[in-house]
């Protein structure tokens, strides 16, 4: 009997082998599947820095194409050289080079191109009315395998001989590229039309773009800055973005103005333009309860231009004010707004009503806790966290006193040894650390509590504050002496 009751003792003290082992096994699954989404989360993200810099780079290119002479517009002559290529030239058809540290492939391809609107085809015995520029730009694995298309981009323009074609044509080409997040945009509808409408030139065109997110308009009437360029007719889920004319006209400086045809010329324009995110928010309290009807004023979505004072114009908010209401459960529907127009870009908030202060969004920026980005074609639930200003608290703001930015994973401990409180909470990316933590972690009205804050290659940093309602602190730290 002492034997059985020894055994029975002995395994009460811990774990069997087997439970251990089941154990580990659960908490290696569930590791392995977080760092593999983190994984995948950063990929994505270097990927789409790599394909926004692809695009930059054939810009680029094609800006060197046009302010070529035409009949340079070629390609070195070698045995690699796409059959058709016009050869010789200046232009190698395929080079590396590197930028922010990554790599990229160049392939330029030239081709003569024959105008079907030139009044001869199809018995036109002259095919070389114009030139088709292409760039494609490859990263990633896609540099030595092309056929990986989703590490690529395109982008092409055309190029007319400065005595236009064969008959003397003397109208100019209009060549529009639009591209969103993700590269080229297949299939979209793109219109051109003189502002004057039915006075000269009377020219108006239309029609998609092609795999190359490109369409070009060959025989456009010579005009100055008297073409509105159209992307999009709502028939998809992308914006409808148009060219404004210059400033001061446009009471700012438009990103996208009106375009002019120039006999003998083409002239290239090319336009971003994004699908169409679902946008929502909601307002609620450090403890993620909601909080119900308060008013902020809302400026985001794509940008239009910059103003005088260089400052962004933002397609809502910045030529009007936009002043939202959350319902009594805190929630607001975007799409219930008439005139707000939903578009992928950063938005900013601001309080309007009394009574909170705005904390920080969530998700939030990553540098400034009153603005958010919204990526395009996605659901997007934005929560304003907001302070109580009648609540005992303290919100502990942490910066580094050379450069002003905030201290992100800063220690902060809030304590009153006669309260019997001590608090440790780690500073966010804003560099801002709230207390109380938690709903039941009250702080005492009139009390005075001790901050202390530490932080890797830092002085603590050590200061009072009495807390009656919300007190807001801002505390600067020194860095060691190396």
């Amino acid at each position: 009997m002492r034997s059985l009751t020894s055994s029975i003792n002995r395994s009460k003290k811990g774990f069997t082998l087997i439970e251990a082992l089941i154990m580990v096994i659960i908490f290696s699954v569930m590791t392995l599947g977080f760092y593999q989404l983190y994984g995948m989360v950063m990929l994505s993200m270097i990927d789409a820095k790599k394909r926004l810099a692809a695009v930059e780079i054939a810009n680029q290119e094609l800006e060197t194409f046009r302010n070529t002479q035409f009949q340079d517009i070629a390609l070195v002559t070698s045995g690699s050289l796409p059959a058709g290529s016009v050869t010789p030239g200046p232009f190698d058809y395929d080079s590396t080079i590197s930028v922010g540290g990554n790599g990229y492939r160049i392939l330029r391809e030239v081709y003569w191109i024959d105008d079907p609107e030139d009044f001869v085809d199809p018995v036109d015995t002259y095919a070389q009315d114009y030139k088709n520029v292409t760039i494609t730009v490859l990263w990633g694995n896609a540099i030595d395998d092309p056929t990986i298309t989703g590490s690529q981009v395109s982008l092409s323009s055309y190029y007319v001989p400065p005595s236009g074609n064969e008959l003397g044509i003397t109208e100019g080409v209009v060549s529009v590229n639009v591209v969103d997040a993700n590269g080229a945009v297949e299939g979209i509808f793109v219109s051109i039309a003189d502002v004057n409408g039915a006075a000269y030139p009377n020219y108006t065109a239309d029609g998609v773009t092609d795999a190359d997110g490109n369409i070009t308009f060959p025989s456009v009437p010579q005009a100055q800055k008297m073409y509105r360029i159209t992307v999009g007719d709502g028939t998809d889920n992308y914006e409808i973005i148009s060219t404004v004319p210059d400033y001061p006209t446009t009471p700012y400086y438009p990103l996208y103005t009106d375009v002019s045809a120039v006999a003998g010329t083409v002239t290239t324009v090319t336009i971003e333009n994004n699908e169409i995110p679902d946008l929502e928010f909601y307002s609620t309290d450090v403890f993620c309860g909601p909080i119900g009807n308060i008013g902020f004023d809302l400026k985001g979505g794509r940008i239009l231009g910059v103003d005088t004072s260089g400052d962004l114009v933002y397609l809502n908010g910045s030529l009007s004010p936009i002043s939202i209401t959350t319902d009594a459960a805190g929630y607001y529907d975007m799409d219930s707004l008439a005139g707000f127009s939903e578009s992928a870009g950063q938005y900013e908030v601001s309080l309007t009503g009394t009574g909170y202060t705005l904390w920080r969004l969530l998700p939030g920026d990553d540098v400034d806790r009153s603005a958010t980005q919204v990526q395009p074609n996605v659901s997007f639930d934005c929560n304003l966290v907001l302070m109580d200003q009648s609540l005992d608290s303290v919100l502990v703001s942490v910066i580094d006193e050379d450069t002003d930015f905030p201290v992100e994973g800063a220690v902060v401990r809030l304590r009153n040894v006669g309260l019997g409180y001590s608090v440790n909470l780690t500073t966010d990316k804003y560099g801002t650390a709230y207390f109380p933590a938690n709903e039941n972690d009250v702080l005492t009205n009139g009390a005075e509590y001790d901050i202390r804050v530490t932080g890797d290659g830092y002085v603590d940093n050590q200061s009072l504050v009495t807390v009656t309602g919300l007190e807001e602190i801002s505390v600067t730290m020194e860095a060691l002496a190396p």
